[in-house]
């Protein structure tokens, strides 16, 4: 049945003004909530590729779900294709287009900017919570004084705390007639009349709100740009060169395998690149993604005739085996494609493999 979205005065988390009313909604009991607020372990802390992350551990994990899946349910505008069903980094570059100028800001450290007191304000103002109600989620919701980086709600949630910020930038582009899009603080503004002029309104705005731009590009019309992973060419969206560079890699250390076993290894991480891929340019990608998944299926199936084990699951570790012929319970699905991860690409991503699309 289709989800309906509401306005947030009518919304399950609309005037929340009482901890069992927060505990009800959040389905777990208002002793847990008050250990978690208290509670300074909630996270693991390591850095990933130069990047820190503030994961959530399990029990804290499930209230951050819950709370984004209850603010999933408010409606948001158009322009934002973050953490939004059926919308992707894909659908966040489609509009723009080679032909018309573009104009990139990002915001800096968002997430850690994203401070406790702007989570207060809103769920005090916008949502119309008691100040204890609020004071006790905004601490269960942050970490450190800031939205964690690895936070399941973080995403929604920093879009909700800044809206005034993109609804004003919102009407940049809408006065000069231009298309905006957000993909979590990735904003983008195509249009005849952007200009070097319309950076320097939106680098203002996010100044006034003691925010701090950064990632600031401006593509003249005509030329190829990178959108969220995206490369945005005159011929139409293409898979930018890093990311084709890691499919020939994948698709040589499969060359390379020497047995299904290593060739199973290889195909897991080449299904999931081709995935991406074909969901950016489907006429370039989708067959060689439609081979991979076939073989690796098939390698599954030969391992599951010999041994009644799918690939990837120990023959010790599973002491019943299915009689031959009997149906395994662990039978795995086709792959399915996905979206990446909201992951900005640095600028350099428009080289494409092929010099065509570079030459636009």
């Amino acid at each position: 049945m289709k989800r309906i979205k509401v306005s947030p005065n009518q919304s399950a988390i609309f005037r929340v003004r009482s901890f069992k009313r927060l505990a009800a909604i959040l389905h777990c009991s208002g002793e847990e909530l008050e250990k978690l607020a208290a509670s300074e372990t909630n996270y693991m802390e390591y850095d990933q590729d130069g990047r820190w992350i503030e994961a959530p551990k399990p029990k804290i994990k499930a209230i951050h779900r819950r709370f984004a899946a209850l603010l999933a349910q408010i409606e948001t505008p158009d322009y934002l294709h973050s953490s939004v069903k059926k919308r992707s980094y894909v659908t966040n570059a489609r509009d723009h287009v080679a032909e018309q100028s573009t104009a990139k800001v990002d915001i800096k450290k968002f997430y850690r900017s994203s401070r406790s007191a702007q989570v207060y304000s809103f769920l005090t103002n916008d949502l119309e919570w008691s100040g204890d109600v609020a004071g006790l989620m905004t601490r269960i919701l942050t970490h450190n004084g800031h939205l964690p980086t690895g936070g399941n709600a973080s995403p929604l949630l920093s879009f909700w705390v800044y809206k005034d910020l993109f609804d004003a930038v919102n009407e940049v582009a809408r006065e000069s007639n231009a298309v905006f899009s957000l993909y979590v603080d990735d904003m983008t503004l195509t249009g005849r009349f952007v200009r070097r002029k319309t950076i320097h309104d939106i680098r203002r705005l996010v100044g006034d709100v003691r925010l701090k731009a950064h990632k600031i590009k401006y593509f003249p019309p005509g030329t190829s740009k990178v959108i969220t992973g995206v490369a945005q060419t005159k011929t139409g969206p293409k898979v930018p060169f890093p990311r084709q560079l890691r499919i020939r890699e994948a698709e040589e250390a499969l060359r390379r395998a020497k047995n299904n076993d290593e060739r199973f290894d290889a195909l897991k991480p080449l299904v999931g690149r081709l995935c991406e891929a074909a969901e950016i340019d489907p006429v370039t990608w989708r067959g060689k993604r439609d081979r991979a998944i076939r073989e690796k299926q098939e390698i599954d199936r030969a391992r599951i005739a010999d041994t009644g084990i799918p690939r990837g699951i120990s023959v010790a570790a599973t002491p019943n085996i299915p009689h031959a012929g009997d149906e395994p319970p662990w039978a795995m699905p086709a792959p399915r494609t996905t979206s990446a991860p909201a992951v900005s690409e640095t600028d350099q991503d428009i080289d494409v493999l092929d010099p065509s699309i570079a030459n636009g």
